[in-house]
């Protein structure tokens, strides 16, 4: 047995894992520092060019299934959380080539995941809090890119098939309705003397509120909905449900004055 002059473990033999995830130090770095000790036989050992191209020959035109590249060794293994750790903080700072990633892109390409492996993410991820500097993060990288309206319509559907999921397991739903919404579409119903169906929805997306008989659709729209990115998203999202139901469109913008005054100040225009 051979004890590590770093953290005092003792092992048959130290490796350059344990040195790299361990201590971030390298093995010539130890031998430098603490001299020479007992190393594992591959440690700091790297195939030649020679060897790997004799490896690439030998494995052309051999067609291996992704499950058959996994080593028979780590079937069935499970990871440790602090094994998963050092995998991630190894990871940290590495910049993928675009090479690498549409490598990646295509392998991907038609595969499924299986509802068990969903479920595990969805449990993985409840109660992660995410930091403000990855929040940020997330926002650069997504900053210009634009999804087809098939995609948008794909991701809509997906949330509403969650939706129902919850509703058969019986878990409560809350609806995201405006603060003025209901009195407002109350008295649009004494109005019109017609009824307005609340949050109505047509291929995920949910109206304020929906007249059938005068192909009327309703939306209240209070003081977020007048920022520029946001004026862009209902032009598109009002242009679409058009097309689906051919209605026409009313929007109700909440004034800063009615609130203050607790009124309710609508103003709005057919399109």
């Amino acid at each position: 047995m051979v004890k590590c002059k770093i953290c005092g473990k003792e092992f048959n033999h130290i490796s350059y894992t344990h040195l790299k995830f361990k201590h971030d130090i390298s093995i010539e770095e130890y031998i430098n520092k603490y001299g020479k000790t007992k190393f594992s036989a591959t440690s700091g050992s790297h195939t030649s060019n020679k060897t790997k191209q004799k490896i690439s020959e030998a494995l052309k035109g051999r067609t291996i299934s992704w499950k058959d590249k996994i080593s028979k060794s780590h079937l069935g293994k499970k990871l440790s959380k602090e094994h998963k750790q050092k995998i991630s903080e190894s990871c940290l700072g590495k910049k993928l080539s675009e090479e690498h990633k549409q490598k990646i892109s295509d392998s991907l390409k038609n595969h499924t995941i299986s509802e068990e492996t969903k479920e595990k993410i969805c449990l993985g991820n409840k109660g992660v809090i995410r930091s403000e500097e990855f929040k940020k993060h997330l926002s650069i990288i997504n900053t210009g890119k634009h999804h087809t309206m098939e995609t948008r319509k794909s991701i809509r559907l997906t949330m509403l098939n969650n939706i129902r999921k919850r509703l058969k397991k019986g878990e409560k739903l809350y609806p995201g309705i405006g603060f003025y919404e209901t009195g407002i579409l109350d008295n649009l119903e004494k109005c019109f003397n017609y009824p307005i169906t609340r949050q109505f929805e047509i291929d995920g997306y949910f109206i304020d509120g929906y007249c059938e008989p005068l192909r009327l659709a309703i939306e209240i729209d209070e003081k977020y909905h007048n920022e520029e990115k946001q004026k862009i998203k209902d032009l598109e999202r009002q242009n679409y449900i058009q097309q689906q139901l051919r209605c026409s469109f009313l929007r109700i913008p909440i004034s800063d004055g009615g609130k203050q005054n607790g009124n309710i100040t609508p103003s709005g225009n057919y399109n």
